[in-house]
């Protein structure tokens, strides 16, 4: 794999974890009123907007290389969405959870090393 297609796999990455983040910050936003919900609505069109140019990126990926060599590069989510979420929404991770990020990373690891 080139490392243009590894970033572009990454940045798909990315682009989906910055959807999840703005697809809980609309779903979480109060909608008593006129304007959160509008507010509500933008972030999560906002969100989907993004996922699609992610899902053109990724289709982009995967005319390049195998789906078996870059599809592992997908569990990065389950690191860089918590990481955001810590960042961006004050949620909080546990140790258990960070030793499963670093399962995942040794995962990533051995399916690329291929």
């Amino acid at each position: 794999m080139t490392t243009k297609v590894y970033a572009l796999a990454i940045l798909t990455i990315l682009l989906n974890a910055v959807a999840q983040i703005l697809m809980k910050a609309g779903a979480s936003a109060s909608v008593a009123d006129a304007a959160p919900l509008l507010r509500a609505w933008g972030l999560i069109g906002t969100a989907l907007l993004i996922y699609v140019i992610g899902m053109a990126l990724w289709i982009y990926v995967l005319r390049q290389v195998e789906l078996t060599l870059v599809y592992p590069f997908m569990a990065l989510s389950f690191v860089v969405v918590p990481l955001l979420s810590v960042l961006f929404l004050g949620e909080r991770v546990d140790y258990a959870y960070m030793a499963g990020v670093v399962l995942i990373m040794g995962g990533i690891y051995l399916c690329s090393a291929v």
